[in-house]
C-alpha cells in the first residue's frame, strides 16, 4: 500500500512544477503532502526489540537458553583462533555478548578485546609504542672489550 502514496506522491509533485487538467500549484502541492503522510502511517513497521539492559536477570538467562545452539558455534570458533587474532575474536565476542548479556566472561573478553583493537589502531600514528623487547641478555666477549 505504501507503493501506491509513493506514487501518487511523485505524481504531485510533477504537477506542482507542470499543473495540468486545469488544477492549481497549490492543489498538487496539498495532496503530495497528503500522500507523503500516508507513505508514513502505511509504511512498514520495524519490531522495537527490548535492550539488555531493560531485560531483567530472568529473562536474559532465557534468551541466553534460547540461543544456546548459536552459542556452542561462536564459542567453537572462538576456541580455534589465538588470542593475537584481535579482530576476529573482536566480532566473535561482540556477537556473544549480543546473544547472552548476562555473561559476564563474553562480556570482559569483548571489553579486553576492544582495548586491545583500539591499541593496535593507534599503533598507525605511534608505530615506536609497538616496539617490544623481548628476552635480551648480554655479555662480553673478544677480550672483554665486545659487547654480546
Amino acid at each position: 500500500m505504501p507503493y501506491v502514496f509513493l506514487l501518487l506522491f511523485f505524481i504531485c509533485i510533477v504537477g506542482v512544477f507542470k499543473p495540468f487538467k486545469g488544477l492549481k500549484r497549490w492543489h498538487f502541492g496539498l495532496a503530495a503532502f497528503a500522500s507523503f503522510l500516508m507513505v508514513g502511517f502505511t509504511g512498514p513497521k520495524t519490531p522495537v526489540t527490548p535492550s539488555p539492559s531493560d531485560m531483567t536477570p530472568a529473562q536474559q538467562q532465557a534468551m541466553e537458553k534460547q540461543n544456546a545452539p548459536k552459542i556452542d558455534e561462536l564459542r567453537k570458533q572462538a576456541s580455534k583462533l589465538s588470542a593475537d587474532e584481535t579482530q576476529g575474536n573482536l566480532e566473535i565476542y561482540k556477537q556473544l555478548t549480543a546473544l547472552a548479556p548476562a555473561n559476564e566472561e563474553y562480556a570482559s573478553k569483548f571489553n579486553h578485546y576492544t582495548q586491545q583493537a583500539q591499541t593496535e589502531a593507534s599503533y598507525a600514528d605511534h608505530p615506536e609504542q609497538a616496539l617490544t623487547v623481548g628476552n635480551w641478555d648480554w655479555g662480553t666477549g673478544g677480550f672483554g672489550s665486545i659487547m654480546i
